[in-house]
């Protein structure tokens, strides 16, 4: 595998930390002009996203809520490196190159519904950098996309069958 990428070439390193420099610099160039852009309505709506954020040290069960969204966002990754073993082409793609695909195709699910499209140029774009070709480069996010979907929908539904029968007889109702 590293022989693979190892080779890269340096150009493409280099664009990455052009780039990567430009946006630090920026940022300190314009924080004054972001701070003053932090007040009003989007500001209000910013400091209230990190104070839901901030939220969950109050949480009852913090230790509980913590260790399960580690154990969701590992099966997410894990169910990516899987998936990359369906195919013949991208069946030597390591632990960090999904970890790469998995944090940026999170960018795609979160710009459209359900990351319809933009989570699949998204992969499809980092697969390619990685030399794979543009077939497979296309099936992989397709696969992953319809694997989760079809695992969501499954026990979506399974748990709006068997929720009402496991709470029959609970007749507490909390406020």
């Amino acid at each position: 595998m590293s022989e693979k990428y190892g080779n890269m070439s340096t150009s493409k390193v280099v664009i990455l930390g052009i780039i990567i420099g430009g946006c630090i610099t920026a940022f300190f160039l314009l924080r004054k002009k972001i701070a003053s852009k932090l007040q009003g309505k989007f500001g209000n709506f910013i400091k209230g996203f990190f104070d839901g954020l901030l939220s969950i040290r109050k949480m009852k069960n913090f230790w509980a809520f913590s260790f399960l969204s580690v154990l969701i966002w590992a099966m997410y990754f894990y169910s990516t490196y899987f998936c990359m073993n369906a195919l013949p082409e991208t069946k030597d793609i390591g632990h960090k190159e999904c970890l790469t695909i998995m944090l940026f195709g999170t960018l795609g699910v979160v710009f459209s519904p359900g990351g319809l499209g933009a989570y699949h140029l998204i992969v499809a774009g980092i697969l390619t950098f990685y030399g794979i070709n543009d077939a497979p480069s296309v099936a992989i996010p397709w696969l992953i996309w319809t694997a989760s979907f079809v695992m969501i929908t499954f026990f979506g539904l399974l748990s709006l069958i068997l929720l009402p029968i496991i709470n029959k007889n609970k007749n507490v109702v909390q406020q």
